[in-house]
């Protein structure tokens, strides 16, 4: 029936509100661009420190947000919710006063809002059954357009994937280094990951947590192939070593102020026109935070993990693997902030880097690892804090570990990876007993672990336990 039919809603002012959303999208990310591209190394503690602060958490809060699936669309409107919702009051205005014409299989225009009241019921009933028709349409009819309201965009931010210009290429196909990809089906969305289906919920803290855990990292989709536009920002524009050197000379100087070297108040805080020492301590609270964050998400994608000097990235997990400073951090945090430290992040980026290691230079990567003796470290790290972690912590490290022990140098040279150091390997036998058991409660658990477990039982067997 509706095949016969050649009806067409007139919506008056539609395009032109799309349009104004477009550019209020296209300008987000441009200025999203651009503030990437500007992050400079500063002198720490200065005031140039301070605006770069403010920064980061923004930046931070965005990548955020792409890691709980949610559109660039909504991103967009969630931080720029005074400007759309005055377009989406004048377009109310000009709606409430604009009327619907519907074309019938006459090619007729039939406005319902003035129709004559004198007409005779048979007339009448024609009108309604043609308006209902309408209405069925439009409600089965594919939501190709862009949401209308900064409300549907907040509630439903799970729509298609947004197609931001950028000169000649796109967020979702091309770039300045790599060939432009058609759009298809499988590529118009990122990966599934763990917290697609539980990204609804009102929690967003622990989705957000949860799926930061159990990410798949999918070596078939690059980075291109995903909705995760700031990243792909941070790695277009080589911010990534730039980032992780500010974390590593941000750590040295945090240090010195924990071990009496600096004053917060005579040293620090002159120099950065704060105002008070609560407030300076907000702001490195922050900074160390925001900038773990962007380099845990970054690293997810082996495109960051190809571009950065491995040197450096081992070297500061190396630097930062100090159970003394997690826990002390854990005293002075609230609740799971102490999780976005950097004494915490090392064991992700660990994950990170040996999951995606067939990818990356094995070779030089477990040289590295040997000579800091980085496996022995973490070992005795997890030993003395895996009892304050929560269950979600205590498999990303675990994990991070039976990652390394799947390298395919780990398995050919076992024994450089600990070298003579018994009582970490005893020490991990332990854990095993205590921790790492009640954690294989599943088959995807156990999978992720394999490598783990597998080790633990020759070192069974070596000390006859």
């Amino acid at each position: 029936m509706f095949s016969q039919r050649r009806q067409k809603n007139y919506h008056s002012g539609g395009e032109e509100i799309n349009k104004k959303l477009e550019a209020i999208t296209q300008k987000f990310a441009d200025d999203l661009r651009k503030d990437i591209k500007e992050i400079k190394f500063p002198t720490m503690f200065s005031k140039e420190w301070v605006l770069l602060c403010d920064k980061l958490k923004k930046i931070s809060e965005i990548v955020r947000m792409e890691r709980e699936d949610m559109n660039f669309d909504s991103i967009t409107a969630h931080f720029n919710k005074e400007e759309c919702k005055k377009i989406e009051e004048s377009e109310k205005d000009h709606s409430d006063t604009s009327s619907i014409a519907v074309n019938d299989e006459l090619g007729n225009h039939s406005i319902p809002s003035v129709q004559n009241t004198n007409e005779d019921p048979i007339h009448e009933k024609s009108v309604k059954e043609t308006n209902t028709v309408v209405e069925e349409t439009q409600m089965n009819k594919p939501a190709n357009n862009r949401p209308a309201t900064t409300s549907s965009l907040t509630t439903n931010p799970r729509k298609k994937k947004s197609n931001i210009q950028f000169g000649s290429s796109d967020l979702f196909g091309g770039s300045s280094f790599i060939p432009k990809k058609p759009s298809t089906a499988s590529s118009s969305t990122r990966p599934s990951t763990a917290s697609s289906s539980a990204s609804m919920s009102s929690n967003s803290s622990v989705n957000h947590k949860q799926q930061a855990i159990s990410t798949s990292f999918n070596s078939e989709n690059t980075l291109w192939d995903r909705d995760e536009y700031c990243v792909r920002f941070i790695v277009e524009e080589g911010k990534i070593n730039l980032l992780l050197r500010l974390l590593d000379e941000f750590k040295d100087e945090d240090l010195k102020i924990r071990l009496g070297l600096k004053s917060l108040s005579t040293d620090i805080l002159p120099n950065t026109g704060l105002s008070t020492e609560m407030e300076l301590q907000e702001k490195m609270k922050n900074f160390e935070q925001s900038l773990c964050m962007l380099l845990k998400y970054c690293f997810h994608s082996v495109e960051a993990l190809q571009t950065i000097d491995v040197y450096q990235y081992l070297d500061f997990i190396n630097k930062n693997m100090r159970e003394d400073l997690f826990l002390d951090s854990k005293q002075k945090l609230k609740g799971e902030e102490v999780y976005c430290t950097a004494e915490f992040i090392i064991f992700d980026f660990l994950r990170a880097l040996f999951v995606h290691i067939d990818r990356l230079d094995d070779t030089k990567i477990c040289s590295l690892t040997i000579d800091r003796q980085i496996l022995p470290k973490a070992v005795r790290f997890l030993f003395k804090t895996c009892s304050q972690l929560l269950e979600n912590e205590r498999v990303m490290c675990f994990e991070a570990l039976s990652a390394m022990m799947n390298a395919e140098t780990y398995q050919t040279s076992r024994s450089k990876f600990f070298g003579d150091d018994t009582e970490a390997k005893k020490m991990l036998v332990q854990l095993y007993d205590n921790f790492i058991k009640q954690l294989l409660t599943s088959y995807e658990r156990k999978k992720s672990l394999r490598s783990l477990v597998d080790q633990v039982n020759r070192f069974k067997i070596e000390f006859v336990l």
